[in-house]
């Protein structure tokens, strides 16, 4: 499919126009290439597949979009769709696709690993674990005060699929929580995947770890 293969070029448009401020500009380009897709959605499981990765990809930048332009009930929203679209991918793989993470869709339940007999990856393009911290740090813009909310959906993502970012980020919510042991337990594994850091080493020793321990 045209539309499908131009998904690049559109997806860096947008980026482009995001780079210079012309945020109005990149969000309509992007719901009309969705609205576009919407349309044209059909054919065999694989193209339907096809399709969902690509509506998971755009929509997650459509949500970068939004989220620049502060509009963070909107933008969780979108990154929420986004995860869902990767979902449905999963749900409808029979066969056809791989992942290292199942979404659950929600914080009560658990991210899974997955591993199925395949003729084609889920692109390198789609990260969850990328979509899932930007959906978090929507959430504490609208929720502020419900930190254990973020918390819950953070420790969803198996520890070995966490980077440094969602460590920070649970690392600075369980010491807002009071959670000190949780807290040096996360800033530990931030700073064994970045020992240079300097900001990492002064939290650490502010939560009471001395030089000798670090």
């Amino acid at each position: 499919n045209k539309l499908l293969l131009r998904k690049d070029d559109v997806k860096n448009e947008a980026i482009n126009f995001m780079k210079i401020g012309l945020l109005r500009s990149a969000e309509n380009l992007l719901g009309l290439y969705l609205s576009s897709l919407s349309e044209l959605k059909n054919g065999s499981d694989a193209e339907l597949l096809r399709f969902s990765e690509v509506e998971c990809e755009i929509t997650e930048t459509l949500g970068d979009i939004i989220s620049k332009r502060r509009q963070y009930k909107r933008a969780y929203e979108l990154y929420n769709k986004s995860l869902n679209f990767y979902q449905f991918v999963n749900q409808r793989k029979d066969g056809l696709f791989t992942s290292p993470l199942v979404y659950s869709g929600n914080s009560k339940n658990k991210v899974q690993n997955k591993s199925t007999t395949v003729n084609s990856l889920i692109p390198p393009s789609i990260d969850v674990v990328r979509i899932k911290y930007k959906l978090c740090l929507c959430q504490l813009k609208i929720y502020p005060k419900d930190l254990s909310a973020v918390i819950r959906e953070l420790e969803t993502i198996p520890n070995k699929m966490r980077d440094i970012k969602i460590h920070l980020l649970l690392g600075s919510l369980y010491k807002a929580c009071s959670l000190k042991r949780l807290a040096i337990k996360s800033y530990r594994e931030a700073l064994f995947k970045c020992p240079a850091s300097t900001e990492i080493v002064d939290a650490l020793v502010n939560l009471g770890v001395s030089n000798e321990e670090i």
